[in-house]
């Protein structure tokens, strides 16, 4: 191939050289031998090859050297070669342009003004311009709108042990005008350490526990061997490149990459792809994604492949980063931001976890069966062990079921108490954020609850960060990707919105994202959402649980219900306190809980927002090209009775509050037979109740083992006199959300 591309080579400079004979002796009567572009300099031409803002004979010689395998264009010499128009670089091109410069009228475009493509907005929002195309098995970058291509990026930690800074897979995917120079891009990145596939396997325990102290060791960093293009690693891309990317091909993003957002992705430390351990929940898991914030912002390297050391940098991108993601995602983007890192300018968190104690626990007593929740989550993450083990990862693999036992041994351990395992988990304490951040929470999720949004928010507010928060009656659900959106204003979407915020953040749009309402709500009475400048509540009420002003007896596994009649609509607004005091005749449980539910109550039946995402459609919203998504709002419910916020609290750790930090055993073992006091702190809720209903506070007594033995004559004793609900309400500041 390469003697064919010599002989033409030899043929196509003879031809150039009597065409430069015709235009000389054509020139005769003409002084100006080439065509200079007029207007500013920087403006590019079609026909200037070269880029030099010249257009002459170099033009030619420059697409016949490429057609000879001498040089390889950039983007943007690609787009100006292609004079014709028909998406290929070819011998026509150079002969129109040899043609165009003898004033033979062949094709009239040479020389105009190729506009540059860039980001556009109205009205706040950013404009569709990029053609999306997917990716499949016979996918090039040649003739895409979009360029896509791979970079490790280099981390500071070595997890694997192997004595080198592990490298992290990262996908890549740019507007073309981007790549060509015509503006700089901003990144929306997820961190997704589903998306290489979470088929995993069986992990079992290794046989000593490795400390999690030992993968922190920080090795000196690579020493480039040379440097590579995105222009290069662009052409030498394949489908084989991303196609372990089979849980997450980040398409739902292509909103956003239409409208001239780069877009990236990765799976992070131990995926298929990368290197390192996938250590869920530490420090090394955050700073792996956390390098690559740093990459798009000039202060990290990035590598062409796992062995070569060839540097590659982010040039296309203005530097700032957009995180967001739903659940795991969503955390990630938490954790990244709480480090402060440079270039993080915006995060989208949906249904993160802000602090893994409270994911898994609450208040001293466990949510599930189970304490050690990270070494399950790792393990179905872990996809770099996924196809087997061999000579070239058995060790590191070793390494793996050595933290497995470790981490499983710390938690379970504390007995759902807070400890140093939970402690490094625990990214709702920092004071450094940099970034802003839109947070999205389902008031009804029972998998990543309320109060990691609230946690976080203190952490965004205590280190005086831009924070705002949509709040939806939905449970662990999303409000929108590439194929739909849920309504929220007069006119805005999901979508908008999130484009909105990234818009003012990532490119300095005066859309006025700053000022969005601090809570926006949907209503659990009519589906719509409504704005409040403040979480906290303006005003609050005491339910007193006095019933019979007596002891009530609770036996395991059984319920009281107080209820109290609503005179007037009433809006709960914030964290509501459940204050017991209380004796149990029995603690030899591991999980002795009393667990605290609201409940509204209506006999006649009431419509009502909430729990799962059932949706129907009231839209259209255009995606790109021609392209729709439906826009949906959620579908009401009927019954009689609603519980829409709970919490729990073991009886063993009275002192437990509202910080995880709290949540540790007393100095003095509690004792059966004595009353300890309690409060049981619900999750933040926006809930409003019609009048006539019934507000319940139900109080249930949880006696459990892990091993399925109970005790059948546990109980608890309430002291009525002494306990009481405190319900934050807010009559006063709520508007409707008209965007």
């Amino acid at each position: 191939m390469k003697h064919i591309k010599g002989i033409v080579s030899v043929l196509l400079i003879l031809t150039l050289i009597l065409s430069a004979g015709a235009i000389s002796a054509a020139a005769e009567d003409d002084s100006d031998l080439t065509y200079t572009a007029s207007g500013d300099a920087q403006e590019h031409y079609l026909g200037d090859s070269n880029l030099d803002g010249i257009i002459n004979v170099l033009d030619a010689t420059h697409i016949q050297r490429y057609l000879a395998a001498y040089s390889m264009p950039s983007f943007k010499s690609e787009n100006l070669s292609d004079v014709n128009r028909n998406g290929v670089i070819d011998i026509l091109d150079a002969t129109l342009i040899q043609r165009y410069l003898v004033n033979y009228p062949v094709w009239q475009d040479i020389g105009k003004v190729i506009e540059p493509r860039v980001m556009t907005f109205s009205s706040g929002y950013s404009q569709p311009f990029v053609e999306i195309n997917e990716i499949d098995e016979d996918y090039r970058n040649a003739g895409s709108d979009i360029v896509r291509f791979v970079v490790y990026v280099e981390t500071d930690y070595d997890t694997d042990l192997d004595g080198k800074p592990d490298l992290v897979k990262a996908w890549v995917q740019i507007p073309r005008s981007a790549a060509e120079g015509d503006y700089k891009a901003p990144v929306i990145f997820e961190a997704n350490p589903y998306s290489t596939n979470s088929n995993g396997i069986a992990f079992p325990d290794g046989d000593e526990p490795i400390n999690e102290s030992v993968f922190t060791s920080t090795p000196d960093k690579r020493v480039p061997n040379g440097m590579t293009t995105t222009e290069q690693l662009a052409a030498d891309f394949r489908y084989k490149d991303v196609k372990d990317y089979s849980s997450g091909d980040y398409s739902n993003y292509y909103y956003y990459l239409a409208r001239g957002y780069a877009i990236m992705g990765s799976s992070g430390l131990g995926t298929r792809g990368s290197e390192g351990l996938n250590l869920c929940g530490t420090v090394m898991e955050c700073d792996a994604f956390k390098s690559i914030v740093e990459w798009i912002h000039g202060d990290r390297k990035a590598y062409s492949n796992l062995t070569d050391n060839i540097e590659v940098k982010c040039d296309w991108s203005n530097g700032k980063t957009g995180m967001l993601g739903h659940s795991y995602m969503g955390t990630m983007a938490y954790e990244v931001a709480a480090t402060g890192v440079e270039g993080l300018e915006a995060i989208v968190p949906s249904a993160g976890i802000s602090s893994w104690y409270d994911y898994t626990n609450r208040q001293g007593s466990p949510q599930y069966g189970f304490y050690d929740y990270n070494v399950f989550l790792s393990g179905l993450c872990s996809s770099r062990f996924f196809d087997g083990i061999d000579e070239d990862n058995e060790e590191a693999y070793n390494y793996y079921l050595g933290w497995r036992k470790y981490i499983r041994d710390a938690q379970n351990a504390l007995l759902s108490n807070y400890g140093e395992a939970w402690d490094v988990r625990d990214f709702s304490q920092v004071s450094n954020i940099r970034a802003a951040a839109l947070i999205v929470q389902g008031l009804n999720d029972e998998n990543v609850r309320p109060k990691n949004f609230k946690l976080m928010m203190e952490a965004f507010e205590r280190s005086g960060a831009t924070v705002k928060a949509l709040l939806h009656q939905g449970g662990h659900d999303y409000l929108g990707n590439n194929g739909w959106t849920m309504k929220l204003g007069s006119y805005e979407n999901y979508l908008w919105l999130v484009d909105r915020w990234f818009a003012h953040y990532l490119m300095g749009l005066d859309n006025k994202a700053e000022n969005i309402p601090k809570i926006i709500v949907e209503s659990n009475t009519d589906g719509s959402f409504y704005a409040y400048d403040e979480w906290d509540s303006s005003d609050s009420f005491v339910f007193d649980l006095n019933d019979s002003n007596s002891e009530r007896v609770i036996s395991r596994g059984c319920s009281y219900t107080w209820s109290k009649y609503i005179d007037d609509p009433t809006t709960i607004k914030g964290v509501v306190e459940v204050h017991l005091r209380i004796k149990s005749d029995n603690l030899d449980f591991s999980k002795t809980a009393v667990k605290a539910t609201l409940n509204d109550y209506y006999a006649y039946g009431f419509n009502y927002y909430g729990g799962s995402m059932s949706t129907y459609r009231t839209a259209w919203t255009t995606m790109y090209g021609d392209r729709s998504a439906a826009i949906y709002r959620h579908n009401p419910n009927y019954g009689y009775s609603w519980s829409f916020t709970d919490g729990q609290i073991d009886l063993c750790t009275p002192d437990a509050g509202w910080e995880p930090q709290t949540s540790v055993a007393p100095a003095e073992p509690v004792r059966e037979g004595e009353w300890y006091d309690y409060v049981i702190y619900l999750e933040p809720e926006v809930y409003t109740l019609s009048r006539g209903h019934y507000l319940e506070v139900r109080i249930d007594a949880i006696f459990e083992n892990f091993s399925g033995d109970n005790w059948s004559n546990a109980s608890i004793t309430i002291d009525e006199n002494s306990s009481y609900v405190i319900v934050p309400t807010d009559e006063e500041s709520m508007v409707p959300y008209f965007r």
